[in-house]
């Protein structure tokens, strides 16, 4: 009886090792075939293996994103992205080209959290925390700008500002507080325009889909109620994605009556650091009154 068990047994262990070992060679062939890895339909770069395709999709999203996106915030291509068993004799391309062609042909997005403006995202960050801390460094940006003093109410913004979680593409994205703020604050380059025969500063802002606010705005240093053919304009947003208001109290003495002295307390508007309308009186206090005049009969 122990003989015919110890036989059963063996015969077992010997077929478990064979499926075993036949596995393990199929595996082995399948896991160091190329592989070509195909765009929406179109091949654009062959690997050594499966999991060095796997490998490059990890790569080209950390180039896009940054690794701190690839974690918990789901990045993937826009575009249909297959792999396909290729021939051993086929070309294998260096790390480095299979991910600038990789990179090349698809568009990474991710889900981060968006600093969005008017609805539109301006930048994206991977949490909300890290959002609001660049909104927060936003709102000190043009708080330390001068003149100093104290505030009168907490920064606002002219636009709609809000943090929303959304998927948005890499262009968008930052890894800190720091870089994205100055996205918020920096104004983009602007786009000229050669004016026309015919033209008029209302033809033109509709031609490149600006407000004619906007435009006027851009163009603020001429006259656009006198364009000639030559004249060169603005036709894009010369100025930042967020227009911060801060309102400061400020302190000034003047003098008046020719000898007379007197210190003015303000309330003062400023919109992205340029004061904006004339500053309201909030106290005056007399210093030195000032000495009457000889007047003629």
């Amino acid at each position: 009886m122990s003989q015919l068990r110890f036989f059963q047994f063996t015969t077992v262990f010997l077929v478990l090792l064979l499926v075993g070992g036949v596995a393990y060679y199929e595996y082995r062939q399948h896991a160091l075939q190329p592989v070509t890895i195909v765009v929406n339909g179109n091949p654009v770069t062959t690997v050594e293996s499966i999991s060095a395709a796997q490998n490059l999709i990890t790569q080209v999203h950390a180039l896009a994103v940054g690794s701190v996106y690839l974690a918990h915030d789901n990045p993937r291509f826009v575009e249909d992205v297959e792999f396909l068993k290729a021939p051993n004799q086929t070309l294998i391309d260096s790390s480095d080209a299979a991910a600038a062609k990789l990179s090349a042909a698809t568009h990474t997005v991710v889900d981060a959290d968006a600093i969005v403006v008017n609805q539109k995202p301006i930048v994206a960050l991977p949490d909300a925390q890290t959002a609001q801390q660049a909104v927060d460094e936003l709102r000190n940006h043009y708080v330390s700008l001068p003149p100093s003093g104290p505030l009168m109410e907490k920064p606002s913004f002219v636009q709609t500002v809000t943090i929303d979680r959304r998927t948005v593409p890499a262009a968008l994205t930052k890894t800190n507080a720091d870089d994205a703020a100055a996205v918020l604050w920096t104004p983009p380059p602007p786009q000229t325009y050669q004016v026309q025969s015919r033209d008029t500063g209302w033809s033109i802002s509709q031609k490149f889909h600006l407000s004619f606010s906007d435009f006027l705005r851009a163009n603020a240093a001429i006259n656009v109620n006198r364009l000639a053919p030559g004249d060169t304009v603005i036709v894009s947003k010369t100025f930042p994605p967020v227009d911060v208001i801060v309102k400061k109290q400020l302190e000034e003495e003047q003098t008046f009556g020719g000898s007379g002295e007197r210190q003015i307390t303000e309330e003062a508007t400023f919109i992205d650091g340029v004061l904006t309308g004339t500053p309201i009186a909030l106290n005056i206090v007399t210093l030195k009154r000032a000495t009457p005049g000889n007047f003629l009969d």
